[in-house]
């Protein structure tokens, strides 16, 4: 119990609103537990119905590193956290923006961590941001397929039928800022000694 108490509190820090607002106001200038399995973090896929969990304004936001795996050349996420914050994000200088965090689960009962960027001060916004953003709002209402059209941006498939389409239920026994931490287990960047800042700057990685 007093590991579940202690993931909790170190969630809220990381995933508390004044950290939301700090990465927004920050970026406004615009030109799991061990006996369960991994949540995975991925875009939704167009065959999948999925519904986003809670309210817009409750999804934190969140600098996010983006890097691509030289082996499987898939581009993996990376949480920026800690009192390095700052520096860290200068040494990811171009490949770190500001997402939103958005817990969804698909018709299967299968919940997964949808990564959205958003742009980055003096970035100007595009298609893409903005089509995502009503994406979001839009399967916080329920059922929706999801998914990229030239020329639109993310699109929002209504069912025909939703009462076709099985109800399934989030885990609230924990908040959206644990599913969150439990997403990035094994990703958070928070100090200028981790592997990945090493890796990047072509620092040894032993001593």
């Amino acid at each position: 119990m007093q590991e579940e108490t202690n993931k909790g509190n170190v969630a809220s820090l990381i995933f508390n609103k004044d950290e939301t607002l700090k990465t927004i106001r920050e970026n406004k200038d615009i030109v799991g537990d061990s006996d369960n399995p991994p949540i995975e973090i991925r875009k939704p896929k167009q065959e999948q119905w999925i519904k986003v969990r809670g309210k817009y304004d409750e999804l934190p936001w969140k600098d996010i590193v983006f890097l691509r795996d030289a082996d499987t050349d898939r581009e993996e996420a990376f949480l920026i956290h800690g009192e390095d914050s700052t520096k860290l994000k200068n040494i990811f200088d171009g490949c770190t923006r500001p997402s939103i965090l958005v817990p969804c689960i698909d018709h299967t009962g299968l919940e997964f961590l949808w990564v959205v960027k958003q742009p980055t001060k003096g970035m100007k916004g595009s298609l893409a941001h903005t089509s995502a953003v009503s994406a979001i709002k839009n399967a916080q209402k329920g059922w929706r397929k999801i998914y990229w059209k030239s020329g639109s941006g993310y699109t929002s498939l209504n069912p025909v039928d939703p009462d076709a389409i099985e109800d399934q239920k989030f885990n609230e026994k924990i908040s959206i800022a644990e599913f969150c931490l439990a997403a990035f287990e094994g990703k958070i960047i928070d100090s200028l000694e981790h592997t990945q800042v090493k890796i990047w700057r072509g620092q040894k990685l032993n001593g």
